[in-house]
């Protein structure tokens, strides 16, 4: 993810992706073609609201957005107009460019740097488990003088697999003690121990109330048995 600034001193957030990456996620777009919004090397999406706020309208696929990193000015053009983004959701971008545009002048080959999330759709008969040791089989035989030269052990690190749906809540896997070292959602990620909490201060709420209407109902109960007594009393004076 980058930052760049318009010459409208407006700043984008920048999610580069891989050209399948509104056909993966349900992103869906007011203008442009899902399947080809990111095939070009400088093409760009962005959302209603960033269109708004550059042109003024959303119907701006075809036009030309010069965008600011560093000392240079890269022209890109506009071949999607993505609907803003739910509020409860992990993805945010303001602006989506294909990632090989990022790989045409920093193309990182260090297998030691975790600083992407990465998304892959697997085959419906793909066994996660046996995906995952094919990913420490790769690891181990391509980062192997990497991970000499920089004196750590290959086991201190581990690759795996984590469903998108749980990714929310656990952003860094679901083993405890795990050496998994998964980074979390792009933003708004939580944690699990939270909606525990949460969720503990909601039952101590609702033993409280329980707690307390017992109280006044029995509190009630022995007021009006003091007055039913009362009344008793009188009636049977009243007898005599």
């Amino acid at each position: 993810m980058g930052m760049f600034r318009s010459s409208l001193s407006f700043k984008v957030s920048v999610t580069y992706a891989d050209p399948n990456f509104f056909e993966i996620f349900s992103f869906p777009l007011l203008q442009g073609n899902a399947s080809q919004a990111l095939k070009n090397l400088n093409s760009i999406v962005i959302t209603e609201e960033m269109a708004m706020k550059f042109f003024g309208e959303t119907d701006v696929v075809g036009r030309t957005l010069g965008l600011e990193d560093g000392p240079s000015v890269e022209t890109f053009l506009i071949t999607g107009v993505a609907k803003n983004l739910p509020g409860n959701s992990s993805l945010k971008f303001q602006a989506v460019i294909p990632f090989k545009f990022l790989q045409r002048w920093w193309n990182d080959g260090d297998w030691l740097n975790y600083y992407l999330n990465t998304f892959v759709l697997l085959h419906p008969n793909t066994n996660p488990e046996l995906l995952e040791n094919k990913f420490a089989s790769v690891f181990n035989r391509d980062a192997k003088e990497q991970i000499r030269k920089a004196k750590i052990l290959a086991s201190d690190i581990e690759f795996g697999l984590q469903p998108l749906a749980d990714m929310h809540l656990n952003i860094f896997g679901n083993d405890a003690g795990s050496k998994r070292s998964r980074y979390a959602a792009l933003t708004n990620e939580s944690l699990f121990e939270y909606s525990l909490i949460l969720g503990g201060i909601a039952v101590m709420i609702m033993i409280m109330a329980c707690v307390n209407f017992l109280n006044l109902s029995i509190s009630g109960l022995l007021q009006r048995s003091k007055e039913i007594g009362v009344r008793k009393i009188a009636g049977g004076l009243h007898g005599r």
